[in-house]
């Protein structure tokens, strides 16, 4: 609505070039914020994947005699792959549900109006709206980068020998 009440305004002579010209400062503004959250929402999903991969990756070494009793007892190799994939997701999961209710307070806390307590008189009133795009966005998100993470560390436990990761459980 803005852009076309300048327009009327300009053209009943009022002077609307600085209106306009803040008009699209804003919005470049808008589009190079937007560029910023993308770019670090982007390194912190391959932060997240390299994190996933390499707690994985320890905890896999530290539980081969667990793998390799499975292995022994019947698990196939797809087996240990799922399991180590299932357990990933499950952190996965939790991981989305954790963000989304601490975006969910955030919000809220933006939200309030607590300008009649001391400590937070700096505090601007700030209105967050997330929609169910962007709480699915932010579960696929977490999901996927679990899965990501979790796959060379499954294939690696899923490729374990039994008798040696036996020996080596114990030594460990």
């Amino acid at each position: 609505d803005v852009p076309a009440a300048v327009e009327t305004l300009a053209n009943q002579n009022f002077a609307v070039l600085s209106e306009s010209s803040r008009i699209a400062e804003i919005q470049t503004q808008d589009g190079s914020l937007q560029i910023l959250v993308g770019v670090v929402a982007v390194g912190v999903f391959f932060f997240g994947v390299i994190t996933v991969f390499s707690v994985l990756v320890d905890s896999t070494d530290r539980k081969k005699g667990t793998i390799g009793i499975l292995r022994v007892m019947g698990l196939p190799g797809m087996g240990v792959f799922f399991v180590v994939l299932f357990r990933s997701l499950v952190i996965g999961v939790l991981a989305a549900f954790l963000c989304m209710l601490v975006g969910l307070v955030l919000g809220q806390f933006l939200a309030a109006d607590l300008s009649e307590v001391e400590l937070f008189i700096w505090k601007p009133v700030i209105t967050v709206a997330l929609g169910i795009s962007d709480y699915l966005l932010i579960a696929a998100g977490a999901i996927l980068c679990a899965a990501l993470g979790s796959i060379m560390p499954a294939i690696r436990a899923s490729r374990l020998d039994p008798f040696d990761a036996i020996m080596e459980g114990q030594f460990n």
